[in-house]
């Protein structure tokens, strides 16, 4: 089988051949287009579409075997295990789920009864810049000394939220993390602009 652009005539005449077909098919006592027929109808128009925007970008063809939602499934895992217990996270839970991951803070593997010592001596991004810009910043909060269990409880979030809704500002560890976050935002933007 050539890829997807490589036969294009032969493929989109197939492509139609098989779109129609499912398109008039019907299951026995049914009116309408099942699930599964308008999802290979979707697949079908998507793939067509996916193959137009790489020929504008000057790509050939499109290899179908690679379009597959593996990845995105992979993330929904993560995202669910961040929770330990709760594995069905508010909007707000999974947001500082998500922002956990994309900062690379793993908050699974963090224990402080180590017998290791980290000999890293690399700066973190938002360190530097601040340094190089000659800003002082105090951290105002408590770090606990037991780290054991570091997930996302959703009463946590839960209190926040409402301290949120209550205040108008984020309150305990979900502000220190945001409070976090615009740091390094800044910081990056202040070494981009560099």
């Amino acid at each position: 089988m050539a890829p997807y652009g490589l036969c294009l005539k032969d493929q989109d005449a197939l492509l139609k051949e098989v779109y129609e077909t499912i398109l008039n098919m019907r299951c026995i006592g049914k009116q309408n287009l099942q699930l599964f027929q308008k999802a290979l109808l979707m697949n079908i128009n998507g793939t067509k579409l996916l193959l137009q925007i790489l020929m504008e970008n000057n790509l050939l063809y499109l290899l179908t075997s690679k379009i597959n939602q593996d990845s995105l499934e992979n993330l929904f895992s993560q995202l669910r295990s961040r929770g330990g217990l709760n594995d069905h996270p508010s909007p707000l839970n999974a947001l500082n789920r998500l922002r956990t991951i994309i900062l690379g803070k793993n908050p699974g593997i963090v224990s402080s009864s180590s017998n290791t010592t980290d000999q890293n001596q690399e700066e973190f991004l938002v360190a530097a810049a601040l340094k190089q810009a000659d800003i002082n910043v105090k951290i105002e909060f408590e770090i606990p000394e037991h780290r054991e269990n570091m997930s996302n409880d959703s009463e946590t979030d839960m209190a926040s939220e409402k301290s949120h809704k209550k205040e108008g500002e984020i309150s305990g560890r979900g502000a220190r993390d945001n409070q976090l976050y615009v740091w390094e935002y800044h910081g990056r933007a202040f070494i981009m602009s560099m």
